[in-house]
């Protein structure tokens, strides 16, 4: 593609009011993906150097929150006011959370799959995924914790649904 060419087609997404176009050439670093109308640069680019640059970022807006705290406060304050319904959804979400259990982490989850055997905890079929299962669903007032956790695959994960443990495993046979 000529020179000519890309820039028509920047001209034209920004006349859109675009803020990406897409030239279908690779970039410097053989990216195939679309350009900012701003300054030309290929946005995967653009993602890589802001990855590469998370754990920098994070340590600078913690210190700026540090050395400037009514600043901080105040911005949140405004964001909060702006924004009623996501503190409400965030709320309820964390008051939720902190209803059914503490949680687990994926270790924790990948160590019960191991002492399973590797195998789904219902038809024994020899697993390679697995899906974390509440034994007693959150549903059915279960809590979610580990100690209710059990790896099905996802077959079986989706037939229990929210079935009472005994119910479910009264339709598998292992029940009277």
């Amino acid at each position: 593609m000529k020179l000519i060419d890309r820039i028509a087609l920047k001209a034209a997404a920004v006349a859109a009011g675009e803020a990406q176009y897409f030239t279908g050439k690779p970039c410097k670093r053989g990216h195939i993906a679309p350009r900012s109308t701003a300054n030309s640069t290929c946005m995967e680019c653009d993602r890589e150097k802001y990855h590469q640059r998370s754990e920098q970022r994070i340590v600078q807006m913690r210190e700026w929150r540090e050395a400037n705290p009514e600043i901080w406060k105040s911005a949140c304050k405004r964001w909060r006011e702006a924004n009623p319904e996501a503190v409400r959804n965030h709320r309820f979400k964390r008051d939720r959370r902190e209803q059914n259990g503490p949680g687990f982490t994926a270790a924790q989850a990948d160590a019960i799959f191991e002492a399973q055997g590797r195998r789904c905890a219902n038809c024994l079929k020899k697993l390679e995924k697995y899906h974390a299962d509440h034994i007693v669903p959150l549903a059915a007032g279960g809590v979610h914790d580990i100690k209710n956790i059990q790896a099905l695959c996802a077959s079986c994960n989706c037939k229990k649904h929210k079935k009472d443990p005994f119910a479910w495993a009264r339709e598998n046979g292992r029940l009277l």
